[in-house]
């Protein structure tokens, strides 16, 4: 079957969001960083991040959200921590950024509920 010319490629809709958010990166079985860090894109593939330290491609990750999901006229927070690696690093200095890098993390295995948090939080932000 032929794709459609612009149509998007992707899996599952990604949505541009802001929000803070935990990073914790591994080497092997030990933790070797916890950042700070801001949600800029987040599908259940993966999250877009913003942060104030080089990543190595590869690393093994553990994002920590608090996805606000509404529930009737409530918002409940919903906490996750997914596991994740890095697929890529922007350094962000051509945007006068510097010291900031946009990195890319790829979620290779959700649990029901992660995923569930994900798309609601996406079909209602969307």
């Amino acid at each position: 079957m032929a794709r459609k010319k612009n149509s998007e490629r992707r899996k599952h809709p990604r949505i541009k969001t802001s929000f803070g958010a935990k990073l914790k990166g591994y080497e092997g079985f030990l933790p070797s960083f916890h950042s700070d860090v801001e949600v800029i894109n987040l599908s259940c593939s993966g999250a877009y991040l913003k942060i104030h330290h080089q990543v190595e491609m590869f690393t093994k990750t553990e994002v920590r959200m608090f996805l606000p999901i509404k529930e009737g006229n409530k918002i409940t927070e919903r906490e996750i921590d997914i596991e994740g690696i890095v697929v890529r690093v922007t350094p962000e200095e051509a945007q006068g950024h510097a010291g900031e890098y946009q990195v890319a993390i790829f979620f290779p295995s959700l649990n029901r509920l992660e995923k569930q948090y994900i798309e609601e939080y996406v079909k209602q932000h969307s």
